[in-house]
């Protein structure tokens, strides 16, 4: 059996590290019309644990709440956990799925590259990841595609509303003012 299709196991070293749970929601009224969600994203602190990450190198970051994962620049949380992968602090990246993280290929594949440089795992709600790993970086290169494809979708009804409605096709009748109808 290939070594890649193996259950992954997190190493002493990632867990001798930081472990971040990345919690995000699109905006302010999600926050609030969408508690539980965001619960359930507080709760892969417990997830963290589970993977036998000790309390006290658990951290969350939560700062990017309200935002739109659409652009990274705008969200602080985003670049910060960036930085602390890109300076060897982080083991583990937790988020409820790909969609937290990034709604854009960009950003998205740069998180992959950084983790896979620095030896970091990502974890979702249900599974563990090594973007090192082909197998790994082909299913996360796949959740950031739809990720960045449901944005898309998301924006579809808001593009076609802007748009001016298509002329009616039908019977044309013309009315000549010369005295008559034709």
């Amino acid at each position: 059996m290939n070594a890649e299709l193996l259950p992954l196991t997190p190493t002493t070293d990632q867990r001798a590290k930081m472990a971040y749970v990345y919690i995000r929601q699109s905006s302010l009224m999600q926050v609030t019309r969408h508690a539980e969600s965001t619960d359930l994203q507080y709760s892969l602190v417990q997830r963290a644990v589970a993977l036998r990450w000790p309390r006290e190198r658990v951290e969350l970051i939560d700062e990017d709440l309200g935002k739109s994962g659409a652009q990274a620049g705008t969200r602080g949380g985003f670049q910060r956990l960036l930085a602390e992968i890109s300076l060897a602090r982080v083991g583990l990246v937790l988020s409820f799925d790909a969609s937290r993280l990034a709604r854009n290929n960009r950003d998205w594949y740069q998180l992959l590259e950084v983790c896979s440089i620095f030896g970091t795992l990502l974890a979702d709600g249900e599974r563990l990841y090594d973007p090192r790993l082909y197998h790994d970086r082909l299913l996360l290169g796949l959740s950031g595609m739809m990720s960045e494809a449901e944005l898309h979708q998301l924006k579809i009804p808001h593009v076609l509303e802007a748009q001016p409605s298509p002329p009616v096709m039908g019977p044309l009748s013309i009315i000549f003012h010369t005295g008559g109808t034709l």
